[in-house]
């Protein structure tokens, strides 16, 4: 058999996929309601310190419970005997352990940079919470993110309160060398360069600059932030090919390499990228050592083995499949492609052209291995990836030895390691500046949307058959081939003629409706969600493959409904373009806008001499910031409707010139219409004006006030959603988006009450993350991303 340990390799991920799959995911239940301050027991394992403190893994948990009297800072004991070191627990933390199973690990945080030393037995007080699950599709889910680090839990404002046990000084010494490497980085450098070096170079990712490592993201060289085999092989080889030329015989330079090799995994902390790599370079060794041929795909399954034995759930984890399958994207798509291209050519011909050729085909190569990853985990393609890598790569081979010289030199000479410093600047910034205008070309990224598994299959199984075809000289059977698996992996189907999402945006309100070619939001805000627009709607926006929104509602300017929208607006204007919003639609109230004129006619100011409410403010710098990216203004009042593909969305409140006080009666309240179905979104509105409401329903309808679907008002409180309107309405499903654990005590017991009395279905979103309702116009089926598996 060719390639056992590949075969192999391919069963045992295989075997594990349909394990997981039938047992589901693992899950960790914290016994507590929130956050609650605990004292938990446990090894200090890994440890890295950031600009604000530090962080540590504690593994092989004793115990834990929640803090109690007995356990203050001032009964430390930090030197007891290592061997016989006990830790008190009363009766009451017994009871708390056999209610809930132990956590694999807990991350913890400290305000300083002092931690216990690696491997020591602690026990520690802080403030302790489960990681939070994704509750919309899209968007980061650092439960299972930390899960597949066996991680459970997180720690924070960490006290010590006991170390015993002895110290791993091999370990504690390589994070004081890794500490004191990250300083000289930090002198060297300014923060920013210094914070992507300390990644590239020692693996820290902490303080690096957000806006910097998205930008790598976006267009598609975020990989080199990662220690990977590009790393491995430079310091492998520079060891090896320095030993060798120092008089060492192959062997012994081998062996050398090994321990130094893994001492530098150690330090960096490898993921499962470097890990990979790590492995595949032992095996390389070992073949030298051996006197046996290495060959790359059978080191590449032993690593998997390797791997996967140590963490299953690795096979789940986007950085294993890119970096195993960009290996694999060099192993077996590469030299097809070759075979293809040169056909007929002299293949042993060395010319620059050639060279070209050669190293455009192996970026396309990991390009199509890892193209369904891509879409899977981010969404998107950045189109000039092949090419921008291109140029990448080989500033690698002059950043990388500069970064470690830097290092090296920092106290020795001076002068050379400002020198080295400099040189790394200048790379990064061209780096920088060749990124950003990759992503201002057009289609710069494209959005593609989710891949879903059976697309990711057809892809690779028809992409193997078009390559087989190709190197068979079968031209018009490998196109046709080509062509099915782009079709297959970009295909995308509506669900239905009308789809509502109600978005989990905590404590805010955010509602997306797709027709069959249209995108339409209503509101997008939270008072409780950082950055709402950046790190919950536009992640699910790009999960859908939406770039472009047709009409945004803003039912009224209170932030908690239109800050994310703000985020989205400014990202548009300001950067390369993310998603477009056409029309944005506010509210025309008197209190509103004193001169709603001005903003329709392209007057980014408020009237002259008008004094500028908040609401105004808002309106304003919305109004302005839809302008500056491209898009128009529209104020809506009752009577009015917008028409998109079948759907109508009509306005019933607020009425004509119709003054309020109150921010929250200025609301929009649309009615969305598609068949016999009618969903009514009823923004922040009090119930005194649900008789406007109800009457603007047979008013403009023509027919029975009767909703299938109604967003109940103002998130649930008290005095919104009126008997009344429930009655006429008589909805079957009622939404309630409010975020858990709000000050406001939403949703309501008399509301809910009333909603009982109904006899609607309740869809809240902390319980059910983001809701989806379906229709095609007669029957409405309904789906909740927490409950159906995404969280």
């Amino acid at each position: 058999m060719k390639r056992p340990l590949c075969i192999a390799g391919l069963l045992y991920a295989v075997f594990l996929a349909a394990l997981s799959a039938a047992a589901g995911p693992e899950r960790f239940e914290f016994p507590f309601e929130g956050e609650r301050r605990i004292v938990i027991t446990g090894r200090v394992g890994q440890k890295e310190r950031g600009p604000d403190g530090g962080a540590l893994c504690l593994t092989d948990i004793t115990h834990y419970s929640a803090e109690s009297a007995q356990f203050s800072t001032d009964q430390q004991n930090t030197d007891p005997d290592p061997d016989t070191a006990q830790f008190p627990q009363t009766e009451k933390r017994r009871q708390d352990i056999s209610a809930a199973s132990l956590p694999e690990g807990v991350l913890c945080y400290f305000q300083d940079r002092s931690m216990p030393a690696s491997g020591r037995m602690v026990t520690l007080s802080g403030r302790a919470k489960p990681f939070r699950k994704a509750a919309n599709p899209g968007t980061f889910d650092s439960q299972d993110y930390y899960r597949l680090q066996g991680l459970d839990l997180m720690l924070t404002d960490c006290v010590v309160l006991k170390e015993g046990g002895k110290t791993e000084g091999y370990r504690e010494a390589l994070f004081r060398l890794r500490c004191a490497l990250e300083e000289s980085l930090y002198r060297l450098m300014d923060q920013k360069d210094a914070s992507v070096m300390s990644a590239m170079l020692l693996g820290s990712r902490k303080g690096i600059d957000p806006d910097r490592k998205e930008l790598y993201r976006a267009a598609g060289i975020a990989h080199i932030l990662a220690i990977s085999g590009l790393h491995i092989s430079f310091l492998g080889m520079l060891l090896y090919r320095g030993l060798r030329r120092l008089g060492c015989p192959a062997k012994v330079s081998a062996l050398f390499c090994v321990p130094l090799l893994y001492s530098y995994g150690v330090l960096c902390g490898a993921g499962a990228s470097g890990q990979r790599a790590v492995c595949m370079f032992f095996i390389q060794l070992g073949a030298v050592w051996l006197g046996r041929t290495y060959d790359m795909l059978s080191a590449l399954a032993a690593a998997a083995l390797l791997l996967l034995i140590q963490q299953p759930r690795y096979l789940f984890y986007s950085g294993f499949q890119f970096s195993f399958g960009a290996v694999l994207g060099l192993g077996i798509v590469l030299p097809a492609l070759k075979d293809i291209v040169t056909r007929g050519g002299n293949r042993r011909e060395k010319t620059a052209g050639r060279r070209g050729t050669e190293a455009l085909l192996a970026s396309l190569s990991v390009t199509l291995a890892t193209l369904p990853v891509l879409m899977q985990n981010y969404y998107e393609i950045p189109l000039y990836s092949v090419l921008l890598n291109l140029l990448v790569l080989p500033l690698m081979s002059v950043l990388l030895p500069a970064g470690f010289a830097a290092l090296l030199t920092e106290r020795l000479i001076p002068p050379a390691a400002s020198l080295c410093a400099f040189l790394c600047h200048g790379i990064l910034t061209v780096y920088e500046e060749l990124c950003r205008r990759t992503l201002r070309l057009p289609f710069g990224v494209l959005c593609t949307g989710h891949a879903q598994a059976w697309q990711t299959a057809a892809w690779y199984a028809l992409l193997c058959a078009a390559l087989f075809c190709g190197q068979r000289h079968k031209k018009t059977a490998c196109g046709i081939l080509a062509a099915a698996a782009a079709a297959a992996l970009f295909l995308r189907l509506p669900e239905a003629p009308l789809v509502i999402h109600m978005l989990d945006v905590g404590q805010g309100d955010c509602f997306l409706i797709q027709t069959r070619a249209s995108s339409i939001l209503i509101d997008g805000g939270s008072s409780s969600e950082r950055k709402v627009g950046t790190y919950q709607i536009l992640p699910v926006l790009k999960y859908y493959g939406i770039t472009e929104l047709d009409y945004v509602f803003i039912t009224h300017p209170d932030s908690d409904h239109y800050n994310g929208v703000e985020e989205l607006l400014k990202q548009a204007a300001e950067e390369f373009s993310r998603v477009r919003i056409n029309t944005l639609v506010l509210p025309g109230t008197e209190a509103l806008i004193p001169g709603t004129e001005a903003l329709i006619s392209g007057t980014e100011a408020l009237i002259p001499g008008a004094k500028a409410l908040p609401q105004e403010d808002a309106v304003t710098r919305l109004a302005a910031l839809t302008k500056r990216q491209g898009g128009s203004v529209r104020i809506m009042e009752a009577g009015e409707a917008v028409r998109k593909d079948g759907v109508t969305l009509r306005c019933l409140h607020p009425l004509p010139r119709e003054r309020v006080t109150d921010s929250n009666d200025m609301s929009l309240v649309l009615s969305v219409e598609y068949g016999a179905f009618r969903g009514l979104f009823m923004g922040d509105l009090s119930m005194r004006h649900d008789r406007e409401v109800i009457s603007g329903l047979y008013a403009q309808a023509g027919e029975g006030a009767e909703c299938a679907l109604l967003k109940a008002a103002h998130h649930g409180s008290a005095d919104a959603t009126g008997d009344e309107l429930l009655q006429s309405l008589k909805p079957d499903i009622v939404l309630l988006s409010y975020g858990e654990g709000n000050s406001y005590g939403h949703p309501h017991a008399a509301l809910l009450e009333r909603i009982h009395r109904a006899r609607a279905g309740i869809y809240a979103s902390p319980e059910c993350g983001e809701v989806t309702v379906c229709t095609d116009g007669k029957r409405v089926w309904t789906a909740c991303y927490v409950r159906s598996g995404g969280a």
